[in-house]
């Protein structure tokens, strides 16, 4: 993650719509977390701590920087280290949405391109960009969340300002639904704060909601489009232009413990601090995984069968929402596990079609982190920094150098030393670390058409291309 402060030496998720924070990466020290850590079953204590003179984690591919994720931002990201003395700045973290990317510098500054109809690039214009422009008007951004859904017409996006002794988030884009949280339905070429939030601690931005969770209780708070539930206060419809709280199943209780947080396209994820997950909103491919497909406006447990026996998922360590599916990594053996829209193998599963109402198991071990993008999903794996992908393919999303579907998960050829991974609804980013220079670099790989990738063309790539600077 970005900018001020010393980082952790521990390893945790993030979310939004594409990647999640890596497990081996670092989380910049925010201050208190949103949950005791010794309960933390994203923390792994046995992680060194990365050094000044080693860390793989200095990307200057845009603007002298680059790339992905933060501390739970959506759809897609991961985060890297920078040590604070790191000069010129260099890209913390990046997020994808539809169409569009977006990164944040060391510096507290923040780049986007793609597609931005709406004003989702925060230049102050409806331009798309095939390179890097500076978010207009933002400093201290320690994370950034990109929306998007199957529809083209609501795309937003915010950021997390963090200073020394407050935060705030600031989002532009579409507003038709209120995803702004700026108390009103006007959309924005330019940020605009979100009221009533304080004590942040990461966002995630989705079709057409947004979430946020906060320091201290693990609470969280959500605003936008409610139309399925997605916004977890216990109503259904209608939308809200500013924060409102989750709450517990039935209870006028909110919703805590939380250490994570992802959203869909019209579902929202927890990860609670006792390593299980709750779930809702939409749920008509199951991607709440509570074994149903009925939409829920308050939080429901994903579970697993185990010998035909339902019981919750347990001893998750990051989670990451797509579309209309979800993943996690669960266990002491990093097992990836999937649920919901299966139509292009995006589970995992060595199938396509259908839907699965519970959490199945990839087969994959070893993950270091989950990433979910619209019908796709790529997991980092540990030690080796090697990325697999699978699901819909017809962009050359999963980067395999093909554009044939995959049910089973493929290696991203032509990426070694990856330290992060964050998916769009159809394109994919890596941030990987250069062998001679030992810089990061910042490659992108899938649809292409509004610029998304960020090398300057439209091209459609189907293996990993290099984002230029501005």
């Amino acid at each position: 993650m970005p900018v001020p402060a010393s980082w952790s030496t521990f390893a945790t998720a993030l979310m939004g719509f594409g990647c999640v924070l890596s497990l081996g990466g670092c989380l910049i020290d925010r201050g208190p977390l949103p949950f005791p850590v010794d309960q933390n079953p994203l923390v792994d204590t046995g992680v060194d701590a990365p050094q000044a003179n080693d860390s793989p984690l200095l990307v200057d591919v845009i603007d002298v920087g680059g790339l992905d994720a933060a501390p739970n931002v959506r759809d897609g990201d991961a985060v890297d280290a920078v040590p604070p003395d790191a000069s010129p700045p260099v890209v913390v973290g990046i997020d994808l949405g539809l169409g569009s990317s977006c990164a944040w510098l060391s510096d507290g500054s923040g780049k986007c391109w793609g597609w931005n109809m709406h004003g989702q690039l925060g230049d102050a214009t409806r331009n798309d960009r095939t390179t890097p422009v500076r978010v207009m008007g933002l400093s201290n951004i320690t994370a950034i969340s990109v929306g998007g859904g199957s529809a083209n017409e609501h795309i937003h996006t915010c950021a997390l300002l963090t200073f020394d002794t407050s935060d705030e988030v600031r989002c532009w884009g579409d507003n038709e639904y209120g995803q702004l949280g700026n108390d009103t339905m006007v959309d924005s070429l330019s940020p605009v704060r979100v009221i009533g939030l304080s004590g942040i601690w990461s966002i995630s931005a989705g079709g057409r909601h947004t979430c946020a969770l906060l320091r201290g209780s693990g609470e969280v708070r959500c605003w936008g489009d409610n139309e399925y539930g997605q916004l977890g206060n216990g109503m259904m419809g209608g939308s809200r232009s500013s924060p409102v709280t989750v709450y517990h199943a039935g209870s006028t209780s909110p919703l805590n413990n939380v250490s994570a947080i992802t959203t869909g396209e019209a579902h929202t994820c927890a990860l609670l601090s006792s390593g299980e997950v709750r779930c809702w909103g939409r749920n008509n491919h199951g991607q709440l995984g509570n074994r149903t497909t009925t939409n829920s406006s308050d939080p429901v447990a994903t579970v697993r069968l185990e010998e035909g026996r339902e019981q919750n998922l347990t001893s998750v360590r990051t989670i990451a929402a797509g579309w209309n599916h979800t993943c996690a990594v669960v266990g002491s053996d990093a097992q990836v596990f999937c649920w919901g829209d299966n139509s292009h193998g995006q589970l995992g599963s060595g199938m396509s079609g259908g839907n699965s109402t519970t959490a199945v198991s990839t087969g994959l071990r070893g993950a270091q982190a989950i990433a979910a993008g619209g019908m796709h999903t790529c997991a980092l794996l540990m030690g080796s920094g090697e990325v697999l992908c699978w699901g819909a393919n017809w962009n050359g999303q999963l980067g395999d150098g093909t554009m044939t579907n995959r049910s089973t998960p493929v290696p991203v050829r032509g990426l070694s030393g990856v330290t992060a991974i964050a998916l769009g609804s159809y394109h994919s980013c890596a941030i990987t670390q250069n062998p001679t220079t030992r810089r990061p670099e910042v490659l992108c790989w899938g649809r292409n058409n509004v610029g998304e990738l960020g090398d300057g063309t439209t091209m459609d790539r189907t293996t990993p291309v290099m984002v230029m600077g501005p």
